[in-house]
């Protein structure tokens, strides 16, 4: 679906007659009106916000009848954000738990992986001097 932009003196839909990407996230159009022929603009647009989509797994699908919509509207209840959607992945013993980084063990791997510094080195070699007098 195209981005429909209309014309703010005859209310008819606009024609793009070049386009530009700047950058990754950004274009810009020349857009006039076709029918009142008065407009000539620029128009800039950029994404923002930008959010990745994660694709899980759902086994459950295979046993409904109706569409999840559907049984919300049943069931009274309303549909998890994806926030609540991340939480419950993040805390469910369903094998997914791989899309999450496990941030206690990174920060013990990274620990371990420090190299030490002179002081602590030196620290370290006079604990164990101290323990052999």
């Amino acid at each position: 679906m195209a981005i429909e932009i209309f014309c703010p003196f005859c209310g008819s839909k606009t024609n793009t007659r070049t386009s530009v990407r700047p950058s990754l996230l950004l274009v810009q159009a020349t857009v006039n009106c076709p029918s009142c022929g008065q407009l000539k603009a620029e128009f800039i647009g950029q994404l923002t916000n930008v959010k990745r989509a994660v694709y899980i797994d759902c086994p459950e699908v295979t046993r409904w009848e109706k569409t999840e919509k559907e049984q919300l509207k049943e069931t009274g209840k309303r549909p998890l954000t994806n926030e609540e959607r991340l939480n419950q992945l993040k805390h469910d013993a369903s094998g997914q738990k791989w899309l999450f980084v496990d941030e206690e063990a990174e920060a013990k791997a990274k620990e371990r992986a420090r190299e030490k510094t002179p002081l602590e080195r030196q620290q370290a070699r006079q604990g164990v001097s101290a323990r052999y007098q």
